[in-house]
C-alpha cells in the first residue's frame, strides 16, 4: 500500500515496526509496534479461503490498524 508523502512522515515518526500474522487461511492481523512501546493491531478477513489474497489481506489489515491508529492520536491530541 502506498501512503502520501506526508502520511508516511508521521507514520514514520510514530511506527517503530509492522509485523503481520496470519492465523487461519483466511484471517490477517496486522500489528503496528510504536516508538513509544505501544502497539495497535488491525486485521481483515474474507469469506472463503478459496477469495483470500494475502497482499490485499495485509493491505486491509493496515488501514484497520492506522485507522485505530488515527483515533489514538486524535485521543491524545484531544487530552493536551
Amino acid at each position: 500500500m502506498k501512503l502520501r508523502k506526508m502520511q508516511q512522515e508521521l507514520f514514520n515518526q510514530q511506527v517503530k515496526e509492522v509485523k503481520y500474522v496470519q492465523e487461519t487461511p483466511r484471517t490477517t492481523f496486522c500489528i503496528l509496534i510504536m516508538h513509544d512501546g505501544w502497539e495497535v493491531f488491525g486485521s481483515s478477513s474474507c469469506n472463503s479461503d478459496e477469495n483470500y489474497d494475502k497482499q490485499h489481506g495485509r493491505d486491509l489489515a493496515l488501514l484497520h490498524a492506522l485507522s485505530r491508529l488515527k483515533a489514538k492520536l486524535e485521543n491524545k491530541i484531544d487530552n493536551i
